[in-house]
């Protein structure tokens, strides 16, 4: 990737914006040497030079104009995404207590079924439904295959669980010492075992197993299929004690 592209896709400089601050690297120019050295045609230079201004890349002085140094200008633009980001963050927890506030009641009063199947699609979906389950669960069981690499969607939910949460993982597992502190600092268990095929989550009357989605064009593709059964859920957290009987128990020394 050159530097121009990583200007645009990181930082958010249109390609005008991103030649400019470009040439203005090599030294101090007026705009007819900006709009001479990058390209960029002198009727947009000004324009440009203003936004550029604006977002902390370039200084004017006299009639010329120079570069900020990039240490300096790129962490001043984080820190622009990361106010900007803080606000958009208030107000969607704004929005949300709002929402929740008028349609909780409805949720609440709308009947449900003892016994269902839900179809989750993509890892917002799945993580959406995790949270929600676990929320509200006192017995859980997880086992960790290939959602060991989606870990940081399931984390923030498990960090505010008051109840014991057991895991098991595949015996090849690669847990880092992070991992294995955050498990720790929990209070869960964490075991490894052999022959773990799929992701599973049983909680209370809910089972939901994770299998890769290969149509997807996600990062994270998966789709999770999430079963509302009392009488499965005891079924398959029977196996699953089994397993967890002869796993291999992991403390924070080792791995």
């Amino acid at each position: 990737m050159n530097l121009e592209q990583l200007l645009v896709e990181n930082f958010k400089l249109n390609l005008y914006e991103a030649r400019v601050y470009l040439a203005l690297t090599k030294g101090r120019m007026t705009p007819r040497q900006i709009s001479a050295e990058s390209q960029v045609p002198l009727p947009r230079i000004y324009d440009t030079l203003r936004s550029l201004e604006a977002k902390g890349f370039v200084e004017e002085r006299s009639d010329k104009f120079s570069a900020i140094s990039p240490q300096a200008a790129l962490a001043a633009r984080k820190a622009q995404f990361a106010t900007a980001f803080a606000k958009a963050q208030d107000q969607r927890a704004r929005a949300a207590e709002e929402l929740v506030k008028n349609l909780g009641p409805a949720m609440r009063s709308a009947p449900s079924s003892t016994q269902d199947v839900i179809l989750l699609r993509g890892i917002n979906a799945i993580s959406s439904k995790f949270r929600e389950v676990i929320s509200t669960s006192k017995d859980i069981m997880l086992v960790a295959r290939e959602s060991l690499g989606a870990k940081e969607f399931f984390r923030p939910y498990l960090k505010r669980r008051s109840t014991p949460v057991r895991i098991l993982v595949p015996k090849p597992a690669a847990l880092t010492e992070d991992d294995i502190s955050f498990v720790a600092q929990s209070g869960f268990e964490l075991r490894k075992a052999e022959n773990l095929f799929l992701d599973i989550m049983v909680a209370d009357d809910v089972v939901m197993l994770g299998v890769p989605d290969p149509s997807s064009q996600e990062e994270f593709h998966s789709i999770a299929v999430m079963i509302i059964s009392e009488p499965f859920a005891r079924s398959v957290r029977r196996s699953l004690d089994s397993i967890w009987s002869t796993a291999s128990q992991i403390n924070p020394r080792s791995k």
